[in-house]
C-alpha cells in the first residue's frame, strides 16, 4: 500500500500518471485531506488509473467539496472512498 499526501491538484495528477505507467501493482491510498479542488486533469488521471488496473486507488479524508464533485460526476461509484 502506498500513501500519498499532496496539496496541489496538478502534483496529484502528475503522480497518478507515474503510477498508471509504472509496472507496479498496488493499492494506492490517496490522502486528500488538504485538497479542496480536483480539476478535470486530475479526475481524468484517476479514471485512467482505475481503467488500467495497475493500481486500486482508495480516496480518503475527502473534503465535503470533493465528495460533492465525485457525487455529481457519479465517480463515487467507481472509487473506494473513505470519508474523514
Amino acid at each position: 500500500m502506498v500513501r500519498m499526501a499532496k496539496t496541489s491538484a496538478q502534483s496529484i495528477a502528475s503522480e497518478l500518471t507515474k503510477w498508471r505507467t509504472s509496472d507496479t501493482r498496488a493499492t494506492l491510498l490517496l490522502d486528500l485531506s488538504n485538497v479542496y479542488f480536483l480539476g478535470s486533469e486530475c479526475l481524468n488521471q484517476l479514471i485512467l488509473l482505475h481503467q488500467s488496473q495497475r493500481c486500486s486507488p482508495v480516496l480518503c479524508n475527502l473534503s465535503p467539496e470533493l465528495v460533492e464533485v465525485l457525487q455529481l460526476t457519479r465517480l463515487d461509484h467507481l472509487f473506494d472512498i473513505r470519508l474523514r
